[in-house]
Order: structure tokens, then sequence, then C-alpha cells
């Protein structure tokens, strides 16, 4: 009886809002959880190998469900290659940008600086897609520039060339998520992903080979793990905005920000200056203002 009327409720849509922020959720702490580990296993490889190891072990849960389902030809059959191709290279490189920043600077910080693709993703759209630009947008945006301000401090403190790779990681994930609405009438997700999954991993194979080192079986089992979050994280964001407006669940996917700065304290001791911490919430009521104009 009480299992009926859980179902009653999420059908519902308010249900379906409560759902949807559930989902949204678990993708911020699964997504917090990459981050660590790849913050992890990157004081032991280079930079190019986690990225080649990271988009690789994704392809071990993507693979199975191309063959599993429609089958690889028909999984992957499109007539938009070409978009997944730029997909493919400004999410790659937002990828090699974001782990370099994770690398270097406390987990929450970096995390908080690659947020701000958000903001800047109706900009692109703007230019791109021809989308409107409205005064939410441009509000949310002055907003999340003022955070970056107070993150970085500039003139009172030198600036870390890894906070700067940070933001460039975040314009190039706000490429490769125009390029995921351009493609979103057509293109279901689980094509998108599995194109993306492939190509990365194809394209990221020459960086890695010339820096190759065989990784123990603890780091391989480490990078199964980060294959199994980033697959899981997915789903969950997919079934998340499937099941209620964008605008209304969207800025569940800043709790990435909370998550991270806590394991960030748990796992590494690293406490986020007060500043940094304003900022990052002017990052966050910016990105849910900009949010609220794309519903």
């Amino acid at each position: 009886m009480q299992i009926q009327k859980f179902r009653r409720f999420f059908r519902s849509p308010g249900g379906a809002v409560v759902a949807g922020a559930l989902f949204l959720t678990l993708a911020g702490f699964f997504l917090a959880l990459m981050g660590a580990l790849v913050k992890a296993v990157s004081a032991e490889l280079s930079n190019a190998m986690v990225v080649f190891l990271r988009n690789f072990a994704t392809c071990l849960f993507v693979f199975p469900q191309l063959f599993l389902g429609p089958g690889l030809k028909k999984g992957l059959k499109t007539d938009h290659f070409f978009l997944h191709f730029l997909r493919c290279v400004s999410g790659l490189a937002a990828m090699y940008a974001y782990f370099y920043a994770l690398r270097v600077l406390p987990l929450g910080e970096a995390v908080l600086l690659s947020y701000t693709s958000p903001l800047l993703t109706p900009i692109v759209a703007r230019i791109w897609l021809k989308e409107p630009l409205g005064g939410l947008h441009v509000t949310g945006g002055i907003l999340g520039f003022l955070g970056i301000l107070f993150i970085l401090r500039p003139g009172f403190h030198e600036i870390h060339p890894a906070a700067l790779v940070a933001l460039v990681s975040a314009a190039f994930a706000a490429i490769a998520m125009a390029t995921v609405r351009k493609m979103g009438t057509t293109e279901p997700p689980f094509r998108v992903v599995a194109w993306f999954s492939i190509l990365a991993t194809f394209f990221s194979a020459p960086a890695a080979l010339p820096v190759w080192e065989t990784p123990s079986l603890g780091l391989a089992g480490l990078f199964f793990c980060l294959g199994a979050l980033g697959f899981v994280a997915q789903l969950c964001l997919t079934c998340g905005y499937g099941m209620a407006p964008s605008a209304r669940i969207g800025p569940f996917t800043y709790t990435t920000v909370f998550f991270a700065s806590i394991l960030g304290v748990l796992l590494w001791g690293e406490l986020l200056h007060p500043l940094t911490l304003l900022g990052g919430g002017l990052i966050v009521v910016g990105g849910m203002v900009a949010g609220r104009a794309r519903g």
C-alpha cells in the first residue's frame, strides 16, 4: 500500500520535481566522488594518462550497453557526426584542463571555478545557436563574474595559474554544453555519451602513449570506479532532467560543489578561504538565476 502511495506521489507534478531533484543530487554526489578520485590518481600518474584511462574506463560500461541494446551499428548511427566531433574536442579540452586544476588546486575550489560553465553557456548559445540572451542571463553572469573575482582576488595575492586553467575548462565545457543542446532534438542522450566516450578515448590515446606507466592493480580498480561513477552520474542526470523542467531542478546540480568541498576537507584537510566561499555562493546564485531563464 505504501509503495502505491509513493508511486502516485512521484507521478504527480510536484512529486516529479522531488524525484528529479533527488536524481540530480545523486549525480552531484557521484561527480564530486569522481573529482576526488581524479585528484587521488593524479598524484601517481600524468594528466594525459588520467584523461585517457578515465575515458577508457567509461567505454567499459558503454560498449556492453550498446551490444546488449540496439547494437553497435544502430546505437551509433547518426547524421550529426560533426557535432559529435565538436562535442568531443571541446569536452576533451575541458577535461584536460579540469583534471590539471584538480591535481593542483583544492578540490572544492577547482570544482567551483569549473562550475562557471553554466554561466557561459547562454553566451555561446547566443552567438552560435542564436538563442535569446535575457535579463536573467545577464544578471546571473554578473553575479558569477563577481564570484570569480572573490575567488581569484586579483591584486590581493598572486593568482595561481591552475585557477585560470579551471576557467579555461569552464569555457570549453560551455561549448560542449551548447553542442549537446544543438543535438538535443535529434540525438538520444545515450548516443551522445557513447560517441563522446569512444572519440575521447581514441583522441586521448596518442598523448598518453609517450608517458605510459602501467597502473598498479589498485589504481586500475580506481579507474574502474571512475568509469562506473561517470556512467551512473550520466544516467542520474538524464533521468532527473527527464522528470522535471530544468528551471525547477537545475540548481541541484550545484550540490557537486557542496559535496566536493566536504570531501576536500575530509580527505585532504582543504579549508577554503572565506572569500572563496563567498565567491562560490555568488557563482551558485548566478547559476540559479541564469537557469531560471532557461525554463
